[in-house]
């Protein structure tokens, strides 16, 4: 045979092999560049700091919950602590989650609806915020992306490996997120219905579901033993500071979970909202029509496009009724939605757990559903499949300027940068915060010379009063310069400021300015007072920038 006839298959399938590939890797490329670009412009907030404080404290012999990743996190932390740093692992499984998007719409779809899924799911703004904390979002939906994968293999080769490796799967992304474990309902219904003549492979599944329960038994104990009751329960930063799910609610979580996740903040108008426990729809009902004439336009456009959303999944479900691809987009729907369903049924039961961080991992399934659509609309009227294009790039163009424009964060840069610059010497600093933010808050960018001194919240059984405050900084003597105050999340109700400031200063002071920080996209509120003692303070000091 001649040498050149003999390479000419080898070329021709290096070149097929590479047009295959090129796409996907321009998506991932794309993805890296989304999240790396202002990594580490936003200071840390709350649920951050969390993290790095059990990472440090994990305990192999006392887990706790979401173990696997704050094992990683751990390790992790061993050669660097920037915030780039430690917000490098949610970006790499986050790009990890687009390419297992990319190969299971790919698997089960085809090549064309992969790749759409893994482009939404690259310019969803709200996976590209989850991708630049430090939380286990991303990693949680990177193993439960590698679960549905490996179910696929189950159902394709139902062998003992296979459902063995879906089962280890499943297990390390219940270990990363306990809200993992309601995937299992969709993947155990639809495998127990397609075997469900075979007695020997329902054997198998129900062998390794005793082997994922033994593994995840201590797990189970303490979470829903301990940890899970106290966030159910808990008046702040739990179950109790959300709003049980109206159908607005539920309806609008599509738009923020594709493409404007910070949808509200065009509804409310204010740049801290009290949580008052009204629901987006009791809001919507409200303010509509006091909004301004370009907020109005915007809320109306979103509203318009989840329409579109939901006459695209609507040609999801038709396709499945009428049998087209059923099984296989199936698979997909349950598990973006059964899992969904029973956590509004949990809002009902426990308390209202209905946040968009906790339904980041349906944001591939969704895609994936979303893109099987498209392609539908694109094969029966392609002008119309251009203008369901058009709507989302407009859709997304604004939720991206948004993300990267505005802070979503508590900005405990900001408040570094304003005391840097306006203090003078003999000044006094004191954080007004939770015990678990001490550390990593102010300390963490404030880098002057002016001491900083701590007060904690207050615990619930005892009120905050002068002798907890004079408990707190007992080193510290009256002061008779000039008192930063940095306050998170107080309650202004009971004047908690004026309280320390008292304290510290006497009856006679005065509060030259009061800055606020806020954060719309979590319930973190800093405020920055400027406090002096009145009898030394012969004129007003020169106030600080209003927001």
């Amino acid at each position: 045979m001649n040498s050149k006839t003999s390479k000419l298959p080898i070329t021709f399938l290096r070149t097929e092999q590479l047009s295959q590939w090129m796409p996907i890797t321009l998506i991932l490329i794309l993805a890296t560049v989304l999240r790396f670009y202002q990594l580490d412009t936003e200071g840390l907030w709350g649920d951050e700091m969390f993290s790095i404080h059990s990472a440090r404290n994990f305990d192999p012999t006392d887990p706790g919950s979401r173990p696997l990743y704050f094992a990683l996190l751990k390790i992790w932390m061993l050669f660097g602590t920037s915030d780039t740093w430690l917000r490098t692992p949610a970006v790499l499984f986050g790009i990890g989650s687009i390419f297992l998007t990319y190969r299971l719409g790919r698997r089960l779809l085809g090549d064309s609806i992969g790749l759409i899924a893994a482009l939404l799911v690259t310019f969803s703004p709200l996976f590209i915020n989850h991708s630049q904390e430090i939380r286990h979002y991303t990693l949680s939906t990177f193993l439960c992306l590698g679960g549905t994968l490996a179910l696929t293999n189950v159902l394709e080769r139902p062998t003992i490996a296979a459902i063995g490796s879906w089962g280890i799967i499943r297990v390390l992304a219940i270990l990363t997120n306990q809200l993992n474990t309601l995937l299992l309902l969709p993947e155990i219904l639809l495998f127990g219905w397609s075997f469900r003549k075979d007695r020997r492979r329902l054997l198998a599944l129900g062998k390794v579901l005793l082997f994922v329960g033994t593994l995840l038994l201590m797990p189970a104990i303490y979470m829903f033993g301990g940890e899970f009751t106290k966030f159910m329960t808990s008046a702040d930063g739990g179950a109790k500071a959300g709003v049980i799910p109206g159908f607005v609610d539920i309806v609008a979580m599509l738009t923020r979970l594709t493409t404007s996740w910070m949808l509200t903040e065009y509804i409310r108008e204010v740049q801290v909202i009290p949580n008052t426990g009204q629901s987006t729809t009791e809001w919507i009902l409200q303010n509509l029509l006091g909004l301004n004439t370009f907020n109005l336009l915007y809320v109306l456009y979103y509203a318009f496009y989840t329409l579109v959303l939901i006459c695209l999944l609507g040609i999801v479900l038709i396709a499945i009724c009428k049998k087209e691809r059923s099984e296989k987009l199936l698979l997909v729907a349950m598990s973006a939605f059964l899992p969904l369903a029973c956590i509004i049924l949990m809002c009902h039961i426990f308390g209202p757990v209905w946040y968009r961080r906790y339904l980041v991992f349906s944001v591939p399934y969704l895609s994936i559903l979303l893109a099987a659509s498209f392609m539908v609309v694109w094969n029966w009227r392609q002008k119309l499949a251009i203008l369901v294009a058009v709507f989302y790039i407009i859709a997304i163009s604004g939720g991206l300027v948004n993300y990267y424009t505005k802070l979503h964060r508590p900005d405990w840069k900001g408040v570094a940068q304003e005391i840097s610059t306006n203090e003078k010497p003999g000044d006094v600093i004191v954080l007004y915060t939770f015990p678990r933010v001490r550390g990593l808050s102010l300390n963490r960018y404030y880098h002057g010379k002016t001491p900083i001194y701590t007060i904690d919240h207050a615990p619930k059984t005892k009120k905050l009063d002068k002798s907890w405050i004079e408990q707190q900084v007992d080193s510290l003597a009256r002061i008779k310069s000039r008192l930063w105050l940095v306050a998170w999340n107080y309650n202004k109700y009971i004047k908690e400021p004026e309280l320390i400031a008292e304290t510290l200063i006497g009856k006679d002071f005065q509060i030259q300015t009061e800055k606020v920080f806020a954060s719309p996209h979590t319930s973190e509120i800093g405020t920055l007072f400027l406090i002096t003692p009145a009898t030394t303070t012969a004129a007003k000091t020169e106030l600080l920038p209003e927001n």
